[in-house]
């Protein structure tokens, strides 16, 4: 009898065929597609959630200077190291009048040259010498550094520290070591960075979402409402560009501009980033005036924290935009319309006729749009 004998040829399969890792590559590509959008956006409002958390750390500082001095900083002022402000207009009066309150004992005069300054002169830029040809003129961004941090002191490899101001009643800005106070507000080195518009001598504070200093300026701007007498759209000047190339301006009726008639208000165009408002920055005419600036009226705008003052982020896309009217509801937030249209009623919105009687540039319905990702310490989060 034949013996019949099992086959041993058994064929294992160790791996995949060609159609099953195919198919396994689109599944695992159409899991990364879907994840991807998904890890990019945590990690946007991540980074946007940091830096609402640091300018609310910042408005923190800014209540305790105000605690500790009386007012809020300025947001533009000049200096001068032999404390003669004799020749440096309402800017240099502004700037005086701060520097009384906050160090009543400090020898400045707006007549001439004061006596007193111990060591003869205020060495702000750190070169141990008297610079009596030069004006430092410190616009937002500088004066939310150095109010809340001191005299910035430049190191080795090009970078920032704050060293506080001394205690020294006659002489805050004395280079001392010793016998200073505490910044009030602990600034990340690495984001101290010179605005070179002003010869590289103080620093600005660059946002979290930026890497360095560039044309779009991704500093921090800081407004001071000047106690509520209302904000100077000019205290902030980056001169931003739309995509077009043109530059983005915007139009302000202003009760503090640097030069205006003695106890009037005056219309400006001022270049982006800018304060933002409640209503129109300009007073608008209704349709039939094609929503025209109207120069008749008098009507002050009415300022997002009119007694405090505004910090500002350029957001993710490194542009603050021309600022204005700020609607914290409703769908339209950032207004900027067609003043011809039979919807817009006088004074209701911030006009495209209006920004360009003012600014002498035409801009598009959709200039505002960069402000959306805007993040400031009036809005909880982005502008819109």
């Amino acid at each position: 009898m034949r013996r019949r004998t099992r086959s041993t040829a058994h064929h294992h399969r160790l791996g995949f065929t060609l159609i099953e890792l195919l198919v396994v590559i689109v599944i695992l590509g159409l899991l990364v597609g879907l994840l991807v959008p998904a890890v990019m956006q945590a990690v946007g409002t991540a980074k946007d959630a940091a830096v609402a958390a640091e300018i609310r750390a910042l408005s923190q500082a800014l209540a305790d200077f105000n605690s500790k001095y009386g007012a809020y900083p300025p947001s533009r002022i000049v200096l001068r190291e032999d404390g003669n402000y004799s020749s440096t207009g309402a800017l240099g009066a502004r700037t005086v009048s701060y520097l009384r309150r906050f160090w009543p004992r400090m020898p400045v005069s707006t007549t001439g040259a004061p006596t007193g300054i111990p060591g003869g002169f205020y060495d702000f830029n750190r070169n141990g010498k008297l610079d009596t040809d030069v004006s430092y003129i410190l616009s937002g961004p500088e004066c939310l550094v150095f109010f809340l941090g001191g005299i910035a002191q430049g190191n080795s490899t090009g970078g920032w520290s704050m060293t506080g101001f001394s205690k020294n009643p006659l002489n805050p800005f004395e280079i001392l070591t010793t016998n200073r106070t505490v910044p009030l507000f602990e600034f990340n080195n690495s984001r101290l960075e010179a605005n070179k518009s002003n010869g590289a001598v103080f620093p600005g504070y660059l946002d979290s979402l930026g890497n360095s200093y560039d044309s779009t300026q991704p500093f921090y701007c800081y407004f001071s409402a000047y106690g509520g007498a209302g904000y100077d759209p000019g205290d902030v000047d980056f001169a931003e560009l739309n995509d077009d190339g043109v530059a983005m301006i915007g139009a302000f009726k202003t009760s503090n501009a640097a030069t205006p008639p003695a106890g009037q208000s005056i219309v400006v165009g001022s270049p982006a980033p800018n304060p933002y408002t409640n209503d129109p920055p300009v007073p608008t005419q209704n349709a039939a005036g094609k929503g025209d600036v109207d120069t008749d009226s008098p009507k002050y705008p009415a300022w997002q924290n009119g007694q405090t003052f505004q910090i500002i982020s350029a957001g993710r896309d490194r542009r603050f935009g021309i600022g204005g009217q700020y609607l914290a509801n409703g769908n339209n937030r950032l207004p900027f319309v067609d003043g011809n249209t039979s919807g817009y009623l006088q004074n209701s919105f911030q006009t495209m006729q209006a920004n360009a009687t003012v600014t002498s540039v035409t801009l598009g319905p959709n200039t505002r749009s960069v402000e959306k990702d805007n993040i400031t310490n009036f809005s909880a989060g982005k502008l819109d």
